[in-house]
């Protein structure tokens, strides 16, 4: 049995690690604190043998994942066995911080130290979202959302840059404490560095054409059910004419805006393409068609329907009844291409980056968050909105029921939103862009390399890991292991 020091001093570490990064997100939204958060993890691994820095690694996930997502509890009026999946969900996802934990012990003395813990952390963040139950979700570096120039770097790299540059931050800082005065400057001189290059990319910019995101607030209960259909399609159609008199060109209703078919014989795309023409705008008109295809219809502004996307990745264990698309590529739209992704797809950059390649001017995401309330999780899926703007330089239509619609430029400034107040959708002037950014050209790269080096890390230091504290001496791997 482990000395009570010993037990506390891992404890304490984990904990405190976890409490203060669930301070950098919403509800709190203390982005600044994400810069030290990991520190006391970091110290707490100076005098650990192998088996404590595991613990202290996943005591720090566990706790951090179950603070941050208290908001699924908000859905045990949709299902009551929602705090046991989630909290197994904390355990599998507290996993990569225990095997970050390891390769940030096994580094720490090294001349790189503050590089290697950095990757380190980006592999730990890979891995959790690479399997079904993986998720990019909270990613260190979506703390910093109201700091935007720390995350200019996803334009060169993608989402997981901005997660490099802060656990590098705290890194330089934990050496630093350590007295490695030249390894905690050089690191952090790096990260400045990073931050102010980010602020002198971000110019001021004007778009030329109009758009908007319809914003709704219908309940789960109202959505689905079908004798709601007048007054939401009579909201929607208001809202729509609204923004059409405000100069729009193309407006983008919210996910599966409507409880009853689009197209098919008893579908309404008639009445959405008289719509449009009346109008004279494009349309992205959204629905369940048949209760299994979540999908997104364009209409141009002659009324014609020009293209379907349907949802290509449904919620695991949540979205079982639908049939998932087979196509990504870009919706074609009066205003030209536009890459869509719905509700959960936005999480996954992958999508995004392929309309991208296949020309996307533009991008819409559509969502529901209407289950989740009024809870900080609506607030965390629209983090992700502004990180594929800044990924791919591209305008998002970001319209969403149950949260606030926002139309977000290349840099990720919000610069329209609906959701406040009464007002019924974001209108904004946007461009289209056609470069293709090198996050886009490199997808995955840097993250790959990152786990790279933390694998190699690892291979090479962990033979000469203390196996249960300080002065016990080296031991191979199979005696550590057969320690766990």
């Amino acid at each position: 049995m482990a000395p009570a020091g010993k037990l506390g001093r891992w404890q304490i570490s984990g904990l405190a690690t976890g409490f203060f990064l669930f301070l950098a997100y919403p509800p709190l939204d203390l982005g600044p604190i994400a810069w030290i958060a990991l520190v006391p993890l970091l110290q707490g691994l100076r005098r650990a043998s192998l088996k404590e820095g595991i613990w202290m690694g996943f005591a720090s996930g566990f706790t951090f994942y179950l603070l941050v997502g208290c908001w699924f509890l908000t859905l045990v009026r949709y299902q009551h066995l929602v705090p046991l999946v989630y909290g197994l969900l904390a355990v599998y996802w507290a996993i990569p911080w225990a095997a970050f934990a390891v390769v940030a012990l096994l580094v720490r003395r090294q001349a790189l130290a503050p590089l290697l813990i950095a990757a380190a952390w980006v592999g730990s963040e890979y891995l959790r979202g690479l399997v079904s139950l993986g998720l990019s979700w909270p990613l260190l570096g979506s703390s910093q959302h109201n700091f935007l120039p720390a995350l200019q770097v996803a334009t060169l790299v993608g989402q997981y840059g901005p997660s490099f540059l802060v656990a590098l931050g705290n890194a330089a800082i934990d050496a630093a404490l350590s007295r490695r005065w030249i390894v905690a400057w050089c690191s952090g001189a790096l990260a400045v560095g990073a931050f102010l290059w980010g602020a002198t990319t971000m110019p001021a910019i004007v778009g030329e054409l109009p758009v908007a995101a319809v914003f709704t607030d219908f309940s789960p209960q109202e959505k689905w059910n079908p004798a709601s259909l007048g007054w939401m399609l009579s909201g929607l159609v208001s809202a729509t004419e609204e923004a059409a008199r405000g100069g729009a060109k193309l407006v983008v209703w919210p996910e599966t805006a409507l409880p009853v078919d689009l197209l098919g014989p008893l579908g309404i795309a008639s009445e959405l393409s008289t719509l449009a023409r009346r109008l004279g705008i494009g349309l992205f008109g959204t629905a369940l068609q048949e209760g299994k295809y979540n999908m997104v219809v364009s209409f141009d502004r002659d009324g014609t329907l020009r293209g379907r996307y349907d949802k290509t990745l449904p919620v695991p264990f949540v979205e079982t009844h639908l049939v998932p698309g087979n196509r990504l590529s870009p919706l074609p739209s009066s205003l030209g291409p536009v890459g869509i992704a719905i509700c959960w797809e936005s999480m996954f950059p992958g999508v995004l980056y392929a309309h991208v390649r296949k020309g996307a001017i533009l991008l819409a995401i559509v969502t529901n968050d209407a289950y989740v309330g009024r809870s900080g999780g609506a607030r965390h899926h629209a983090v992700s909105s502004l990180l594929r703007a800044i990924e791919t330089r591209r305008y998002v239509v970001h319209a969403a029921n149950g949260s606030p619609s926002w139309i977000i430029d290349p840099y990720g400034r919000v610069i329209a939103a609906a959701g406040e107040g009464r007002t019924r959708y974001a209108l904004a002037r946007v461009s289209p862009r056609t470069e293709v950014t090198m996050a886009v050209r490199l997808g995955d790269t840097f993250p790959q390399i990152c786990l790279a080096v933390a694998l190699s890390a690892w291979f090479f230091l962990l033979p000469k890991v203390p196996l249960t504290g300080p002065g016990a001496g080296h031991t191979m791997i199979s005696t550590s292991l057969q320690c766990l």
